[in-house]
């Protein structure tokens, strides 16, 4: 999609940008968008999709924690349909986004249990060490560990049907 296009597309009502950025995330790219305005949007939903589009044409290693913490902000954020969103969003970018949200997670500060929701999800190798990490441990808040307690058994259910 050229420059031009995506200048239009500012215009339009947030739920049409964040469909079209959604959309334009699927399909194949020479370059990476260029969804810099976006991820300032005052929608959260756009946000989402500027980021998810971003990550998925291929944004440099150098940029994907901003990104990343765009949708967890989001994630983490008071709205349940644009946290429904963004936790999708992440799922669906799967151990692209692991390492990011084990950093996010492993500081005290940021154990926000949607965060530990998601890396259940993903079920990787880094995602569950960092869970047992968090039920482990007496930092964080007990819901970060609640959630990560949850995670782990219903990991440990799919692995033994």
């Amino acid at each position: 999609m050229s420059d031009a296009r995506l200048a239009a597309l500012a215009d339009e009502p947030p739920e049409t940008r964040a469909a079209t950025l959604m959309a334009l995330a699927w399909e194949p790219q020479d370059a990476p968008l260029a969804v810099e305005a976006f991820l300032a949007d005052p929608s959260p939903l756009v946000r989402v999709a500027a980021a998810f589009a971003r990550l998925r044409s291929g944004a440099p290693p150098r940029e994907r924690d901003r990104l990343v913490e765009v949708i967890a902000d989001v994630l983490c954020g008071d709205d349940e349909e644009h946290a429904l969103a963004a936790g999708t969003a992440l799922v669906e970018l799967g151990e692209l986004v692991t390492p990011i949200l084990v950093r996010r997670c492993e500081r005290t500060d940021a154990r926000e249990p949607l965060i530990v929701r998601v890396l259940g999800e993903l079920a990787g190798p880094d995602a569950r060490a960092c869970l047992q990490s968090l039920v482990e441990e007496t930092r964080g808040s007990a819901a970060a560990r609640a959630e990560a307690r949850a995670a782990l058994a219903a990991l440990a259910r799919e692995s033994s049907a």
